[in-house]
């Protein structure tokens, strides 16, 4: 596992390299989107896994999906995707949002890469998530999901790694959708969420008790009506249309977070030492869920 301070500043170099070198990156900023996208390819390929840059194109433009791919020993014992989406927004350099997600997935591709797994594990960082493009053909998630249902290929476990870097204690600091408003839930917005819906309740409770058992950082876990406001909204729900399941990983992002799609979407509204330890739980969550050869 990587050493903490090395972790810190690999996270740090990552965040601040998305969303203040690069910045603004989605359809009407293309360069800056193929920035970032060169920029997770570059990183993947410095892991010495195998990368794919997936090209698709939508409504005209060309768009990519950078996936790394560490393969298992058990080629049939089905694979776990750990994604996010890279772009950002309008009008916000998207720190938090998702620049934390890409991070992580970075992170974790960089401290697994010389893990022996059972089951393979897809690192994957995709186009086009926000408002513009969800839900739609163009979304990044939405196209590998779909590829990955028509190659016949069996996944165990998609994890959305979705804003997942802002942590508070203060009271009143956490809100929720009306309808999950009276199940008793945390007001304090310190903890990592894990969300998912009805049928994937196995593998969210498999998927928690790991996380508390690798790490210290608060966590709650839902399984709710996916249409509830919130529950769907980030890649996760592509791989629930091709009937896979999927959890979503997150600070709750506009239930907490103050500068979600916002100019102060920065680095410095991170809390780098809960979310630091946020992604070395997540490591050993996914290291745990795929088995060792």
């Amino acid at each position: 596992m990587a050493k903490d301070t090395s972790l810190v500043s690999l996270l740090d170099r990552h965040i601040r390299t998305l969303s203040l070198s690069i910045g603004e990156r989605h359809c009407k900023k293309p360069d800056a989107l193929k920035r970032a996208a060169s920029y997770i390819e570059a990183e993947l390929k410095a892991t010495g896994l195998a990368v794919s840059v997936l090209e698709y194109e939508f409504r005209g433009q060309n768009f990519a999906n950078i996936e790394a791919v560490l393969a298992g020993s058990e080629p049939d014992g089905g694979d776990i995707v750990i994604g996010a989406h890279y772009d950002s927004e309008f009008d916000t350099p998207g720190a938090n949002d998702n620049g934390t997600g890409v991070a992580a997935v970075l992170a974790i591709a960089n401290d697994l890469k010389d893990y022996r797994p059972k089951s393979s594990l897809r690192f994957v960082a995709f186009a086009n998530e926000e408002a513009q493009f969800f839900n739609t053909d163009g979304m990044g998630s939405m196209v590998y999901a779909r590829a990955l249902k028509a190659q016949g290929r069996h996944i165990n476990l998609m994890f959305s790694l979705e804003t997942m870097g802002y942590f508070t204690a203060g009271a009143g600091s956490q809100r929720y959708p009306e309808e999950l408003q009276d199940l008793g839930l945390p007001d304090q917005g310190n903890f990592l969420a894990f969300v998912s819906r009805e049928d994937c309740l196995p593998q969210l409770e498999k998927t928690v008790s790991a996380f508390r058992l690798f790490s210290n950082v608060p966590c709650e876990m839902l399984a709710a009506d996916e249409n509830i406001q919130g529950v769907s909204l980030s890649d996760h729900m592509s791989f629930w249309k091709q009937g896979y399941p999927a959890i979503m990983v997150t600070d709750t992002a506009p239930y907490r977070y103050p500068h979600y799609h916002q100019p102060q979407d920065t680095p410095d509204k991170i809390n780098m030492k809960v979310y630091k330890e946020a992604v070395l739980g997540l490591t050993a969550t996914i290291a745990h869920l795929a088995g060792k050869s």
